[in-house]
């Protein structure tokens, strides 16, 4: 089967499970209600619960959720790499394996290998 032919019959079904399994969830779960009023406006405090605007709202939400991530991610790894943290691996750490008293790993060890 031809690769593209395959990436798009993934990409079809992945669609139709989910706008399926999405109309699954609303029906049983969340159960919408357009009369229903919001926390904000039932339990208003004037500190936590607050009606909000819709575009300040989605700041919050677009930037706690998508913003962290490409800022995080690198600043984490190039600290990782900088402290020389290691990856555990089961390949041979030839390095390693000549320190070692028993001069050969056995099936199943796990070692620290560092990237450099």
């Amino acid at each position: 089967m031809n690769s593209l032919l395959m990436c798009a019959i993934v990409i079809i079904w992945l669609i139709v499970a989910y706008r399926w399994y999405g109309s699954v969830i609303d029906r049983s779960v969340v159960r919408p209600d357009d009369n229903r009023e919001p926390p904000s406006c039932t339990d208003f405090d004037g500190v936590d619960y607050c009606p909000g605007k819709p575009v300040v709202l989605f700041g919050h939400h677009f930037s706690s959720i998508a913003g962290a991530g490409p800022i995080i991610g690198p600043v984490a790894a190039e600290c990782a790499r900088r402290q020389g943290a290691g990856v555990l691996t089961t390949e041979r750490n030839r390095d390693r394996e000549r320190q070692s008293n028993r001069g050969r790993l056995e099936p199943g060890d796990v070692v620290l290998r560092e990237f450099r």
